[in-house]
């Protein structure tokens, strides 16, 4: 039987997050820089960095904007926020702020945005319509939210087939639903958008296969170590997780395996 837990999946993991999250933020970079693209982020504005982790997004934005920009970096995390804070000091991210911050209740002034971004944190979130209602009332006239999160995440699969890999991902997905979340939230944001008041300017998918031996391969591996969560939670057994691990490997000495990541789907809309 499972728990319901609360707050960040790998809250107790944070030393750990900062290795992954800035290794994902690598091979995800390409895809990330061309939603800022096409959200029309760029020089002189204030950019929303929502559930910023350790920064990752909000150090690529700080030179979009420039000297006369801003991006405001906003997380549940202090580590995560001491650790964007200490590259503040330092002087390397003059046009960067750092706050903690329920994500739910932001305390962000009206209209005093230009743009705001979400990866990979709505699905995390068990009240999303208070999230939006945060950036809607913090956005200007005409600004834009852009969101990059999963849908059809149970759709992920590696070939050759194994069965143990698709029992861990679907755990995975029931994981993040008992921490109040949706791993499919992607699909739910053109609607939800809409009913707090923006126009969807675009929407479009990006899906990846990781080949053994790629980065996003090498990327899967690093996100695996953290599964025993799902043992703990009372998802799968330590034996189904052990299985999972045995085919990782047999995988990865196979030149022709590879792995579907979870489908993302991009949405970026403005506020009206």
């Amino acid at each position: 039987m499972s728990v319901k837990r609360n707050g960040y999946v790998l809250k107790d993991k944070e030393k750990e997050e900062f290795a992954r999250l800035g290794f994902q933020h690598q091979v995800w970079q390409v895809e990330t820089t061309e939603v800022f693209r096409k959200a029309g982020f760029g020089l002189g504005q204030t950019i929303l960095d929502l559930g910023c982790g350790p920064g990752f997004l909000s150090f690529d934005l700080s030179p979009l904007v420039g000297k006369n920009g801003k991006v405001i970096a906003v997380d549940n995390s202090e580590a995560f926020i001491n650790y964007i804070e200490s590259k503040i000091v330092s002087k390397e991210y003059m046009n960067i702020t750092a706050s903690l911050s329920d994500l739910k209740n932001l305390e962000l002034s009206a209209a005093s945005i230009n743009g705001a971004i979400a990866r990979w944190v709505m699905m995390f979130i068990d009240d999303p319509d208070k999230v939006i209602e945060g950036v809607a009332n913090a956005l200007r006239s005409n600004g834009v939210f852009a969101v990059m999160e999963y849908f059809q995440f149970r759709d992920m699969s590696i070939w050759p087939y194994s069965k143990a890999f698709k029992k861990i991902y679907h755990a995975v997905y029931e994981m993040i639903k008992n921490y109040g979340g949706n791993a499919d939230i992607g699909g739910k944001m053109p609607q939800l958008l809409t009913e707090h008041g923006f126009e969807i300017l675009d929407i479009y998918p990006v899906f990846r296969i990781g080949r053994s031996g790629s980065q996003l391969w090498s990327w899967l591996e690093m996100t695996s170590k953290n599964h025993d969560n799902v043992v703990e939670m009372g998802l799968i057994t330590k034996k189904e997780l052990e299985e999972y691990y045995l085919d990782w490997t047999k995988h990865s000495e196979n030149p022709n395996a590879f792995f579907t990541a979870p489908p993302v789907l991009v949405t970026i809309a403005n506020k009206i």
